[in-house]
């Protein structure tokens, strides 16, 4: 076809598309105004194509700008901003022309994904292990796209408040007037204000003259102020912290500080968030080695209920090499599908010195040697899985930061709370070899991953391939039945088996033949299960999530 003859058919054609633009409101603002970058088809004259555009728009005045890629047809041209109201869809208009393969804006404010500036972050080398950078690069915490604040309860022993890397991050009840001796709002505590101290049944929150300092510690990993030119970086920039004294050695006390952020949420959830808080995690750094959960029905019921109002629960493994599916451990061996637990490793991906177990231990973070807050306006390095399991409950606040905001009216507190843990023990688990046959997930937390399935809401594991075996699980979240379907062909038998996330097996057979092999799921309960596939050589495991709705 003659350009000519194209020019003159091609106006009634765009005179369409631009009626269609019209229908159409908004625009990135992100951008350099009154620029485009486009890339032609080989062997395309970029003069000739902007001739042909502007003969049928005239009012864009398209001018060539600058060549960006000759290789590859890419260059830069200025056109008249003031058609972009009449136009929003420019990019797609000019993308239709038979010469131009591409077009679109050139954006501006994209986040370079730089290190925070406060000065001590080169020494937080936790942060890079687990992909940090990556995620803040999308959020960095605070709020949810809905406008909830996101508030962290941690349950611990003493916190220094006016810690200057700190103070901006703590939550406060602003239906409660702290220290006039009344309960303002009514919640059954007195003075409220900045948590509660149930150590001294108080509202006065303090580190006991600097002689409790592992709250400090711990709150500074979730939400130390970041990128303010101060201290270290918390996994939270601007998360709320709800500090709570309980840890104690007495199992009472630790009941009521779990019934205190209990009673939070559900204040939260009751008045639509006039009151209350919006409690997404709870962080327990304490525990009884070797206990049995059998002894301890309360203690462990208390992650079903919060559970139940949407809080997730983290949990610190022992800080001692035992198998904890043998040996035992209360919390990490409480039946809850509201209770993640957390077991130490070193800057070389290595167990260390703490707890594990394929049934019972969920997975690993960082926990040797971190840089952290501490008492006196100071900051400290601290070891042990109660610094990891901060990092989860960390990470747990920036995917809740991440998420769509329609979700929140999709789906209820506690399905929304039982998603995060799938999200987070799938995508948010980087798979390691030294951990194999170590924990449930084989992996180290990967905080990029976690927030970004919670900003996709991805779905768990969909389309995936076994690396040994090259096996396609699906669908994934699947509902009455899941398929595997063998690439290639399978040179000897395979075993297979389902878990669900309590260790508890609910299928095991033998795969003998290639091709298609179909489980029956219409039955299973809803949640996350691993499938596992093993031959004499290797084994894989993969997470699946079965859903009924």
């Amino acid at each position: 076809m003659l350009k000519s003859t194209f020019i003159c058919e091609m106006k009634h054609f765009w005179g369409i598309v631009l009626g269609l633009a019209l229908a159409f409101s908004g625009f990135a603002q992100d951008r350099v105004k009154g620029e485009l970058l486009i890339a032609l088809e080989a062997d395309e004259n970029l003069l000739e194509a902007i001739e042909a555009i502007n003969e049928t728009y005239p009012q864009l005045s398209l001018n060539p700008k600058e060549v960006i890629s000759p290789e590859l047809g890419i260059h830069s041209l200025s056109f008249n901003e003031q058609v972009v109201e009449a136009m929003p869809d420019l990019p797609k208009i000019i993308a239709q022309h038979p010469w131009v393969r591409m077009a679109q804006w050139n954006h501006t404010g994209i986040q370079v994904r730089k290190s925070p500036n406060d000065p001590q972050y080169i020494a937080q080398w936790h942060w890079t292990q687990i992909g940090a950078e990556d995620a803040w690069s999308m959020v960095t915490g605070g709020m949810t796209k809905n406008g909830k604040e996101i508030v962290i309860a941690i349950v611990d022993d003493g916190y220094e408040l006016n810690h200057d890397d700190l103070k901006d991050n703590w939550w406060k009840n602003k239906h409660e007037i702290p220290f006039n001796q009344i309960d303002d709002d009514s919640n059954g505590y007195v003075d409220d204000y900045d948590g509660f101290n149930f150590y001294e049944d108080t509202g006065h929150i303090h580190t006991f003259n600097n002689r409790y300092t592992h709250g400090t510690r711990v709150a500074g990993i979730i939400g130390a102020r970041s990128n303010n030119n101060l201290d270290v970086a918390g996994a939270n920039w601007q998360v709320k912290m709800m500090p709570v004294i309980g840890s104690s050695t007495t199992e009472s006390t630790v009941l009521k500080s779990y019934n205190y952020v209990l009673k939070m949420r559900m204040r939260y959830n009751r008045t639509n968030g006039d009151s209350g808080a919006f409690i997404v995690a709870c962080n327990s750094s304490f525990g009884v080695d070797f206990g049995n959960p059998a002894d301890y029905p309360l203690w462990c019921d208390m992650y079903n209920q919060m559970g139940e109002v949407g809080i997730l629960s983290i949990a610190s493994a022992p800080n001692v090499a035992i198998n904890i599916d043998e040996k035992g451990d209360v919390p990490c061996t409480c039946p809850s599908d509201y209770l993640v637990t957390v077991t130490r490793t070193d800057q070389n991906d290595n167990l260390k010195s703490a707890g594990y177990g394929t049934t019972h231990m969920d997975m690993a973070a960082p926990g040797v040697e971190i840089l952290t807050t501490f008492p006196n306006n100071s900051t400290t390095k601290t070891s042990g899985a109660s610094f990891s399991t901060a990092m989860v409950t960390g990470a747990i606040g920036l995917m809740y930061a991440a998420l769509p905001d329609t979700i929140f009216d999709q789906l209820s507190p506690k399905d929304l709370t039982a998603r995060m843990k799938g999200y987070l023990l799938s995508e948010g688990v980087e798979v390691i070899p030294a951990l194999n046959g170590m924990l449930v997930t084989d992996g180290r937390l990967d905080m990029h991953g976690a927030v970004n399935a919670a900003y996709n809401d991805y779905q768990v594991g969909v389309g995936e391939h076994l690396r040994t075996h090259e096996i396609l699980i699906y669908p994934n979240p699947a509902n009455d039945r899941l398929v595997l379907q063998s690439i290639t062909p399978l040179a000897k038998p395979l075993q297979l088996s389902v878990v669900n996330l309590q260790g508890q097996e609910v299928i095991r057979t033998e795969w003998k033949t290639d091709g298609q092999l179909v489980i029956e799921t219409a039955d299973w309960p809803e949640g996350m299960y691993l499938v596992r596939l093993q031959d004499n050589s290797a084994s894989e495991a993969y997470r699946i999530m079965i859903t009924h709705r």
